[in-house]
């Protein structure tokens, strides 16, 4: 419990101050687009509306009233079933208690959810040895990231962000309970949690493989495969969860994987996509840029991860950020390829956070940039110039 309060004392200055000057980024990002600095698109109304926006009207509206019985024909209706239950059912469970309403309700979820992550980011990048000043850095890096500019909005990725921190914690620490239990609410919050199921697979390789260099055939210890493969299944048995609570309450198991693909508009092979994003932004459409660059720095980022730093970033963090990319990019349609980045953020987070303490200017360079980026994101996100 010592050690808990001295990491709250230790990360409370990065923690909260990220956190507010994020909400006054956010709060900028709002005014500016209010005005007429900023072409294309529309002005959003009030700041509440406008944080609960694009997805958010979704949660809301599951919220409020549940998954809808509709036709399998009737896609209006039906992709109100893509969205994972564990974030609107937080946000329905703070709306009965108080008088807030669904929209708020979700909101202050998101924005506490956001706190909490900030913390429990600071512990994963603290574990990594290299002091509570790196922490600290990461922490700042995530929360001014420009696709973190959704942390506000009435999104999952706040609660996202703090079950895959506790997850690998864990896994890094081998509690195998709060493992599986981080894994199986990831899997209830989004269908990406199911990405978390690399992490124990790749940690129980490299258990095996150090036991099989270290011990004879006499006198190896049996590795604990049991508990492994319980922690990689975690995050299956939550999606699972969900599509069969939507077959028992609408009769349609299969929603969620039928209006993904749908929207995904099939697999791409991955380089080929990349390359057709280059081009798109180049000939067709420049709001491709966007994911493009978000595409290229986070895979820089993962190689370096895996490459240079690989004794200092965890390889099932390396493993699981490249496997993420792979998934995302493998899509027809890469709109949010930034936000989904954040589900897999571990590995490029801590080769971005080393990379910036290599020079004394790279750090206060790369957080002020990130800082704008922030406030750009934010402006075109509440125009509706770009689906975040």
């Amino acid at each position: 419990m010592d050690g808990w309060r001295d990491d709250l004392r230790a990360a409370a200055p990065a923690v909260l101050g990220s956190w507010i000057v994020a909400r006054l980024l956010t709060a900028l990002g709002w005014i500016v687009a209010r005005g007429d600095l900023v072409g294309g698109g529309r002005r959003p109304a009030g700041l509440g509306d406008a944080l609960v926006s694009f997805d958010a009207t979704f949660y809301r509206a599951i919220a409020q009233w549940g998954y809808p019985r509709c036709s399998p024909d009737d896609f209006a209706c039906v992709e109100v079933r893509r969205f994972f239950p564990l974030y609107p059912a937080a946000g329905r469970a703070l709306d009965v208690v108080t008088p807030l309403g669904a929209g708020t309700s979700l909101l202050v979820v998101a924005n506490l959810a956001a706190l909490v992550a900030g913390f429990a980011v600071w512990r994963l990048m603290s574990g990594l040895g290299r002091g509570p000043d790196v922490a600290s850095r990461a922490v700042w890096l995530l929360v001014l990231f420009p696709a973190s500019s959704i942390l506000p909005f009435a999104y999952a990725e706040a609660l996202g962000i703090g079950l895959t921190a506790v997850a690998l914690g864990a896994v890094g620490r081998r509690r195998l309970v709060p493992a599986g239990a981080a894994g199986v609410l990831s899997g209830l919050l989004r269908p990406t949690g199911i990405l978390l199921a690399v992490v124990p697979v790749v940690a129980a390789v490299q258990e095996w493989r150090g036991r099989a260099a270290s011990a004879t055939d006499a006198e190896r210890p049996r590795p604990a495969w049991l508990g492994w493969a319980l922690v990689a299944g975690a995050p299956a048995a939550g999606v699972a969860a969900f599509h069969l609570f939507l077959g028992v309450a609408v009769d349609d198991a299969g929603a969620p994987l039928r209006v993904q693909g749908k929207l995904r508009a099939g697999f791409r092979e991955p380089f080929g996509r990349l390359l057709g994003a280059v081009w798109r932004t180049l000939t067709e459409d420049f709001r491709d840029a966007y994911n493009l660059a978000f595409a290229l720095g986070f895979l820089a980022l993962v190689l370096l991860a895996g490459t240079r730093l690989r004794r200092v970033v965890p390889v099932p963090w390396t493993v699981m950020a490249g496997v993420g990319l792979v998934v995302a990019l493998s899509a027809n349609n890469i709109d949010s390829l930034g936000r989904y980045g954040l589900a897999v953020y571990p590995a490029w987070l801590a080769a971005l956070t080393i990379l910036t303490t290599w020079r004394r200017w790279a750090y206060p360079v790369v957080l002020v940039a990130s800082g704008l980026g922030y406030v750009w994101m934010t402006v075109v996100t509440m125009r509706g110039v770009l689906i975040p």
